[in-house]
């Protein structure tokens, strides 16, 4: 008995997929300090006594300037042992003193006053400052006009595929958010000093990447 023929393939679904980019510049209006307090003495109970007084210091400042203590966070605190720098080989290393860290992270919800902020951590003995980062509080909204971007830029791609390709660029067919979003600071130190202490925060930049697949007809 004779059979039909297989039937022939289906052409393939044609396709086009490409990659769209958005960014939108901003104002930072949040800042996070990174401060602490070494200090070193003969023995551990010294240390420490010497540290918490910096440490009550660097809180007070900070509160009369206007930080709540909701924002200030410890993160990270060490005791350490100091050995003499040339140990006898017959005894092995001695402990002379002992050092005690104590980090907190510092948020500044109003980026006007990072400069009296800093000149106050000094003043309170804060020995230890380890850099300075800058954020927006809610960046959501230009999020979503970084999207519109990333997907404006995805249809320009793809509509010049399509004419390259002597295709017409038919509907999407799917959209991926593929990352991105996180504030890229860029400081422009020309910008004026806002206290004592200048410093700048520029502007930070918000991008969002997304992949996007149309069909071609």
């Amino acid at each position: 008995m004779a059979t039909a023929p297989a039937a022939a393939d289906a052409p393939s679904e044609r396709l086009v997929r490409v990659t769209g980019t958005g960014a939108v510049l901003a104002r930072p209006d949040v800042a996070t300090i990174e401060s602490g307090a070494l200090s070193v003495a003969a023995t551990a109970a010294a240390a420490l006594a010497e540290n918490n007084r910096v440490q009550e210091a660097v809180f007070a400042a900070l509160t009369e300037a206007g930080v709540a203590r909701k924002d200030i966070r410890t993160t990270a605190f060490n005791v350490y042992p100091q050995f003499e720098p040339e140990p006898s080989s017959l005894r092995g290393p001695r402990i002379i003193g002992y050092q005690v860290m104590n980090s907190v992270s510092v948020t500044v919800r109003d980026v006007a006053m990072l400069g009296t902020i800093l000149d106050r951590l000094v003043a309170a003995v804060a020995n230890q400052i380890g850099g300075i980062s800058f954020t927006v509080a809610e960046p959501e909204a230009l999020l979503d006009r970084a999207r519109l971007a990333a997907v404006a830029d995805a249809a320009r791609k793809a509509a010049l595929y399509a004419t390259a390709a002597a295709a017409t660029l038919g509907p999407v067919l799917s959209i991926e958010e593929q990352g991105g979003g996180a504030p890229a600071p860029y400081l422009k130190m020309a910008e004026a000093a806002m206290s004592a202490t200048p410093i700048a925060p520029g502007t930070t930049e918000l991008s969002v990447t997304v992949g996007v697949t149309y069909a071609l007809e």
